[in-house]
């Protein structure tokens, strides 16, 4: 998988996380956090509770030793079954929960297939992802360290398991990953979702391009996120970042975050409950774009 491929699912991968900060909602207490939900984490702007709440651990994989599960949802449509837990846990305990996710992994039949670590929309985070040696099944999971209320810092975690039916793997992945090939100026055709963000999307960075061809496009059924990959007319500029920012906000989107070094740039948008992210390389010629929908 290439770099930009990467910067795809680990930008899914980290709003997918940023957004289960939302949807907390107090049940009790363990891991340092005390109960009632008293404690919140600053996130994006946001003030949110951390408490524990009812569900069950993915199978084989378990729960990392001192963290409480904080979110918990479980899906299943024609394709398969799509399991996401959250865990939270006071302190930095990023490194060791790291570790602790790629030994379970392995154990339990997976094989590592991306990682990427690095500074997004306010926070600390890393991303990984795992297929299992059958193909049918394939896992991510993130981590960022978040400041909370009380002046201590706490560990967020979001685990997701795709588990395609026998046979629905390599259809789903081949109608959402790359399209179909056409000689359209747009590039590959998609449908649905995603061609409504591809409209949302595509418009907006041709402003700042010149134009922009549609590349690659993926949807992840268990946590609501699409990634796309745009090639541009030109080459990508340290410039372009505020010409990106200035085409998302005139279209109503509020700017969350801004990273631009001398060789990549990452711009991070919301509006109402959807959240995008924009990464690029200086001097590439692919933009790549995760969405966050709710």
């Amino acid at each position: 998988m290439g770099a930009d491929k990467r910067y795809v699912y680990a930008g899914i991968g980290i709003l997918v996380l940023v957004v289960l900060a939302f949807i907390f909602w107090p049940r009790g207490s363990t891991a340092g956090i005390p109960a009632g939900g008293t404690v919140t984490i600053s996130f994006m702007g946001a003030q949110i509770p951390l408490v524990a709440v009812s569900g069950s651990d993915i199978d084989c994989i378990g729960a990392p030793s001192g963290y409480i599960r904080v979110y918990y949802d479980h899906s299943s449509d024609e394709y398969g079954e799509y399991t996401t837990v959250g865990y939270a846990k006071q302190g930095e305990d990023a490194d060791a929960v790291i570790s602790w996710i790629k030994a379970r992994a392995e154990a339990c039949g997976f094989t590592k297939t991306s990682e990427s670590s690095g500074s997004a929309m306010g926070a600390y985070g890393t991303s990984l992802s795992f297929e299992s040696t059958d193909g049918q099944k394939n896992m991510s999971f993130d981590v960022a360290v978040v400041p909370g209320s009380d002046g201590k810092k706490y560990t967020l975690i979001r685990l997701s398991l795709d588990v395609y039916t026998e046979g629905s793997a390599e259809e789903n992945t081949s109608s959402t990953s790359s399209g179909s090939s056409s000689s359209s100026p747009q590039g590959i055709v998609v449908s649905g979702d995603l061609k409504t963000w591809d409209d949302t999307i595509r418009p907006l960075l041709s402003s700042v391009f010149g134009g922009v061809t549609l590349t690659s496009a993926v949807q992840v059924p268990s946590s609501g996120g699409y990634g796309f990959e745009y090639a541009t007319a030109r080459p990508v500029a340290s410039g372009d970042a505020q010409k990106i920012v200035s085409a998302f906000t005139s279209a109503g989107w509020q700017q969350l975050s801004l990273e631009l070094t001398s060789d990549h740039m990452s711009i991070g948008f919301m509006k109402d409950k959807d959240v995008v992210g924009v990464d690029a390389d200086i001097e590439g010629t692919t933009v790549s774009v995760a969405v966050y929908s709710r």
